[in-house]
């Protein structure tokens, strides 16, 4: 499921060249924004020359006494500056600073976000994971615009409710990468599985018992040939079925998303905190979705172990028969 849309977050003007770096959840803590918003202050060129000036001022009136008339204004001019600088940026536009800390920590996270789903495109292309490309592609479109209307609804005052289900929506967001990777994971197993060729050694092995002579060398010797390529066959229709359940959860979270935006745009400029409310139907939604997907992440990991053993066993079987 897929709509047009305007996402400032994907504009090439925001993005950084090169890798970027997934910010630590410490880094959103109020002591530690605040304290790297005191840092930028102190280090900003207003501040940072100005000071630095009077300073070089006073040694120099140590040095030359002579001096000390014009260094003495200088190294005053120097504080006010410096000191003025501060002031202006720390008192009067320090919320506004911080606020601004907050959006390049969002920022910087959604382009990691969307840094690691472009790589996990990558690998379902290089595998030719058609319908992971797919769900990829738009499981970022689904959440795009909502990130942007929080954004915009959060740039001019802090709303805590927004706040909050913004949280949601990013841990919905990458319960839906999370649950591709896995469906990814599983398409690389199944690629170890040249089927059609199994199948077509069991017909002609189901062929030749049915000639050769009841309870002989060769009917038991093909007895275990095809009981072992059919247990292989099975395995391969559970993993695929798993597959397919995986990317439904991936599209169950995509329409999630989507209904949530949908809803928000015609709501206008109705009671938005109401909506968005821990206990409303939109954030019931998207718990829902996240929690479904979580059960089938959890019944992944509960496979039978022997399962994955003989899994890897056909998984080598199938790298010799290639070399």
């Amino acid at each position: 499921m897929t709509f047009e849309r305007r996402s400032r977050g994907t504009d090439n003007t925001n993005k950084r060249d090169g890798p970027v770096t997934k910010p630590k959840p410490e880094d959103f803590a109020p002591g530690k924004v605040a304290m790297d918003v005191r840092t930028d202050i102190l280090c900003h060129p207003a501040t940072i020359y100005p000071l630095v000036g009077s300073i070089g001022a006073v040694v120099c009136a140590v040095f030359i006494p002579a001096t000390l008339p014009l260094t003495a204004g200088i190294a005053t001019i120097g504080l006010i500056a410096s000191g003025g600088s501060w002031y202006y940026n720390y008192v009067v536009k320090g919320e506004e600073k911080v606020a601004q800390r907050y959006a390049d920590l969002r920022q910087q996270r959604r382009q990691y976000e969307e840094q690691e789903l472009q790589q996990l495109t990558l690998e379902c292309k290089k595998i030719k994971f058609a319908s992971g490309v797919a769900e990829a592609t738009e499981l970022n479109a689904a959440y795009q615009p909502l990130l942007d209307y929080f954004q915009e609804k959060l740039a001019k005052r802090s709303i805590a409710t927004v706040e909050q289900f913004q949280l949601l929506a990013a841990d919905t967001y990458k319960q839906g990468v999370s649950v591709l990777e896995k469906a990814l994971d599983v398409t690389k197993a199944l690629s170890a599985f040249n089927i059609k060729a199994l199948e077509r050694e069991v017909e002609g092995w189901k062929e030749e018992l049915s000639k050769a002579k009841e309870g002989s060398t060769k009917a038991k010797t093909l007895e275990q040939q095809i009981a072992s390529h059919t247990r292989r066959l099975d395995l391969y229709n559970k993993r695929q079925d798993l597959q397919l359940e995986l990317l439904a959860q991936v599209n169950e979270i995509e329409c999630a998303l989507q209904t949530t935006y949908l809803e928000l745009v015609d709501l206008g400029n109705g009671d938005i905190s109401s909506f968005l409310d821990r206990d409303s139907d939109a954030s019931h939604r998207l718990r829902t979705a996240v929690e479904a997907a979580r059960r089938v992440e959890d019944r992944l990991k509960g496979r039978n172990t022997e399962d994955e053993q003989q899994l890897d066993k056909y998984r080598k079987a199938a790298r010799r028969e290639q070399q």
